[in-house]
């Protein structure tokens, strides 16, 4: 009845019991999706992901910057128009997340859609509008980006998300960096082929 303390870390009271469960889900071969960034490096460690709830607030969405792919849940904003899910998808790249979509699939044209492009995503750096991969980069910003150099393929889509040139495009961009210009209210998505 004494009390010892008046806070405490509840990712380190719980991490056993976290490591647990996330070990029994992978050793059955199954995939592990966990609701909320992780603080633990032994959680993060782990080949899973975790997400962060959208309709929280963007105030919260820092937290994905914790998990190895920063997951934003696109609960938030207008989830019913292709304008209002291409808001959504540029509000979260503002805060160097990945939107992670909800069931807007059938608002979405094809496979080169603004919401399959960011995907896969392994995150080598976040920036304010940006996160560089080494699959891709996503931006909502114009710039000069890290690139391990090979052929590239840039999806730029305008102010509404809809695709501005055919996918086909393609060019040879050099080790180091790769320059991406962005439309205003727009975003590129630049595929390593």
């Amino acid at each position: 009845g004494n009390v010892l303390r008046l806070k405490a870390d509840g990712a380190a009271v719980t991490e056993s019991c976290q490591l647990r469960m996330a070990g029994e889900v992978l050793r059955r071969g199954r995939y592990f999706l966990g609701n909320g960034g992780s603080a633990l490096r032994s959680l993060n460690s782990l080949p899973i992901a975790r997400f962060i709830e959208g309709g929280n607030g963007a105030a919260n969405w820092s937290q994905g910057h914790l998990s190895a792919t920063p997951l934003v849940l696109g609960n938030m904003g207008d989830e019913k128009t292709r304008e209002g899910v291409f808001a959504s998808v540029r509000a979260c790249l503002r805060e160097g997340c990945l939107y992670s979509p909800t069931a807007v699939n059938l608002l979405l044209d094809g496979p080169s859609n603004f919401v399959s492009k960011l995907y896969p995503m392994t995150v080598k750096e976040i920036g304010p509008g940006w996160i560089v991969g080494q699959e891709r980069i996503a931006t909502v910003v114009s710039g000069r980006f890290p690139w391990p150099g090979g052929t590239v393929r840039r999806y730029a889509y305008d102010a509404k998300g809809e695709l501005l040139d055919a996918p086909a495009v393609v060019e040879r961009v050099e080790e180091g960096e790769v320059e991406v210009k962005v439309e205003e209210g727009g975003l590129v998505v630049v595929e390593r082929q």
